[in-house]
């Protein structure tokens, strides 16, 4: 969850979080249970009175399916450690948790991990996770490192034999190319590609640039690297992965939903604006008039079903194994409702309602809800008070969130996980936590990372 939107008339904070057995940690009484399958369904409406007396059920596994890991600051993880990109040389390390030692991912005697004879040099890199005992990295070119990439491919590496293979790549010398969001899931890799254009153009006022972004969303088989690539029709329209099974998988399609003013308009129609206003005003009503539909893609009858047609899903983890949770939101009265689409079957089931949910995320077998409150208090950036809770994704049982005293914005934002660990971002700096200590609001306990 990396970005935070506010507009006039409407506070809201989305605040940071991208972010069993267990001991006995703090919960809310009232708790509240359903029948929804696959998850229980419930309220946000318990009393947050503590009950010490009450256990949270901690040390899940995480599901290697569906993973999203969001970026190179949010590190692939396995049960001992972290694969963490290097700043000097772009090369991917492995941190170990409990020694606190970490060691570039080669073998060779000698090698000054600087160059593509390495293998723990793997070029400019987009994401990187470790899948079935391969490497994955979505990468641009091994050989030259700069801010331009006009070639963006996805390079499996066997982690035993030391074996590198180019399973897809696109070329474009007169575009600029990113990947993004790589998931990986049942044998296939998701991710973006995104297509920028320049263009120099010359007016009375002299030459200006027009730049133009084009998004597709492609799936490479990890065994064949056979691919597809989806490619919306409409200018402004993007695709996005969020996960998938053998049967279907999920993706949604977002667009603007109304015409924009030129900047030129506006300001012939608002004399007394200026280029920040323009600005402000297209900011504004691309937030509010982006359309997200949520469709599932059935792989056996190649019918595509629109689930949802207005969702507004996380900027972090929404996936849990198979089961992908989505939000609603009603932005006149803040009604907020999650639901969960079961990816195997397409079949969709109500999970939980609250009011102001303004972000969420599943980690350790839970749904982490910020509950924003624009009517209360707010800090010195204006960000609005909130409440920080977990469902437990099973029994619908609600659990307060430690929060070390922060009323505003998640203390520990959790990014990743392993069984026992959280990893994530607190005080200014990556660390991870292990997670009874995060239950039991041990702070003091963390561990640092690179």
């Amino acid at each position: 969850m990396c970005n935070q939107v506010r507009f006039a008339g409407l506070l809201l904070s989305l605040v940071l979080l991208c972010s069993g057995c267990g001991a006995t940690y703090l919960k809310p009484s009232g708790t509240s249970s359903g029948s929804d399958i696959p998850a229980a369904s419930g309220t946000g409406e318990q009393d947050n009175s503590p009950n010490s007396n009450t256990e949270i059920k901690t040390n899940f596994a995480p599901d290697l399916e569906n993973r999203r890991i969001c970026g190179l600051e949010n590190p692939s993880v396995d049960k001992e450690g972290a694969y963490i990109q290097g700043m000097a040389y772009p090369t991917v390390s492995y941190f170990d948790f409990d020694s606190g030692l970490m060691v570039p991912l080669c073998t060779q005697q000698g090698c000054q991990h600087q160059d593509e004879s390495c293998l723990a040099y793997q070029g400019m890199l987009f994401d990187f996770d470790v899948y079935q005992d391969n490497w994955y990295a979505l990468t641009s070119d091994r050989k030259k490192i700069d801010d331009n990439a006009h070639l963006v491919q996805l390079v499996q590496t066997d982690s035993k034999t030391n074996q590198r293979k180019i399973l897809w790549e696109y070329k474009d010398p007169e575009c600029y190319l990113s990947g993004l969001d790589l998931i990986l899931s049942h044998g296939n890799a998701w991710f973006q590609l995104q297509i920028t254009r320049e263009e120099w153009k010359q007016n009375q006022d002299g030459y200006y640039s027009e730049v133009t972004t084009e998004s597709k969303l492609v799936c490479v088989n990890l065994e064949t690297g056979e691919s597809q690539v989806f490619t919306s029709d409409a200018p402004t329209g993007r695709y996005q992965f969020w996960g998938g099974s053998e049967n279907g998988f999920a993706y949604t399609y977002s667009f603007l939903d109304m015409q924009l003013l030129s900047e030129e308009a506006y300001l012939e129609q608002n004399p007394d604006s200026t280029p920040d206003d323009y600005l402000d005003y297209s900011s504004l009503n691309e937030f509010l008039n982006t359309k997200h539909q949520l469709i599932y893609h059935d792989v056996k009858t190649g019918q595509d079903t629109v689930v949802c047609d207005n969702v507004q899903m996380s900027d972090s983890v929404c996936c849990y194994g198979d089961a992908l949770y989505y939000r609603t939101i009603d932005r006149s009265n803040g009604d907020s409702q999650i639901d969960c689409l079961d990816l195997t079957t397409g079949k969709t089931s109500h999970f939980w309602k609250d009011v102001w949910i303004v972000d969420y995320t599943t980690f350790d077998n839970k749904l982490f809800c910020i509950k924003s409150m624009p009517d209360g208090p707010t800090d010195e950036l204006g960000s609005a008070k909130a409440d920080f809770y977990a469902v437990d994704l099973t029994t619908g049982e609600k659990y307060m969130v430690p929060n070390h005293g922060d009323d505003y914005a998640m203390y520990f934002r959790i990014d990743s996980e392993t069984k026992e660990r959280f990893l994530g971002f607190c005080e200014g700096r990556m660390a991870s936590i292990r997670k009874e200590d995060f239950w039991g609001g041990k702070f003091d306990n963390l561990g640092p990372l690179p």
